[in-house]
């Protein structure tokens, strides 16, 4: 089941390259077209080496490219943040902003750490790795959606879609890899299938609704923000910053304790 839903992936990969290149999306999205082109090959190459056939190679392979994808996939979350605000004026607050948002997956993937459990296999390390950079990058993506709808920024209908399908992405890879490290390694399949289908639905969302038509935004609406807009956008990250605090503290006191 696992190796059908896999194929369908793969088969979705090559689609939205070729949508991407049609579409003339690629230099829009260089870094996220970059990790779709990555994604390929390394399907390709890790059903080369099954894991049946090669399991030694393809284990090998496979912790590799968490750190690898983990590189790439941060740099998709960055880019799709400084997409998201592009229009704000003060590019000073956006990096206080991307720093909060830091602040908060750091909180979350404390908690995370809670349910772990101790268990020894040579690939949990990239099990733990995936598991805690993909809640941190789904939450940076997720904030950045909601800090920029909250100020009423317009935003193009590629770039929404965009941000909900990355989602799905690291979403899936969060909670395949945690229930994964949850359950001390046993959960191989539901984990597995979970994260491959989670991939393939992200990928679909991305070839359906990324077009070229969709990438730009009403002309009245294009330039910088107002002031009201930038002055509602740091409320809004004062709120998050006190309610990100909070979290943290009440994770490391149960962590201590």
């Amino acid at each position: 089941m696992i190796l059908v839903v896999w194929w369908l992936s793969i088969a979705a990969t090559a689609w939205l390259m070729i949508r991407l290149a049609t579409e003339r999306l690629v230099r829009a999205y260089p870094v996220f077209s970059f990790l779709i082109a990555y994604q390929l090959s390394l399907s390709l190459l890790l059903l080369a080496f099954g894991p049946v056939a090669h399991p030694r190679a393809y284990t090998a392979i496979w912790i590799a490219s968490q750190w690898s994808g983990g590189v790439v996939q941060s740099g998709v979350a960055a880019e799709t943040f400084w997409k998201l605000t592009d229009r704000l004026r003060d590019r000073r607050f956006a990096r206080r902003l991307l720093g909060l948002l830091a602040l908060v997956a750091a909180s979350v993937s404390l908690g995370v750490a809670i349910f772990g459990k101790h268990w020894t296999a040579d690939y949990r390390g990239a099990v733990l790795l995936t598991e805690h950079l993909c809640v941190g990058l789904l939450l940076v993506s997720l904030l950045s959606l909601a800090f920029i709808r909250h100020a009423r920024v317009p935003i193009s209908q590629n770039l929404t879609a965009h941000v909900l399908a990355l989602s799905v992405w690291l979403g899936a890879a969060f909670f395949g890899h945690f229930l994964m490290d949850a359950s001390g390694g046993t959960a191989g399949f539901s984990s597995n299938f979970l994260i491959v289908g989670g991939q393939l639905a992200a990928l679909v969302i991305w070839a359906v609704r990324l077009r070229r038509n969709r990438e730009g935004v009403p002309a009245e609406a294009s330039g910088p923000v107002s002031d009201q807009a930038e002055e509602e956008a740091r409320v809004f990250a004062a709120e998050l910053a006190r309610v990100s605090s909070s979290v943290l503290r009440k994770n490391l006191d149960v962590k201590r304790s």
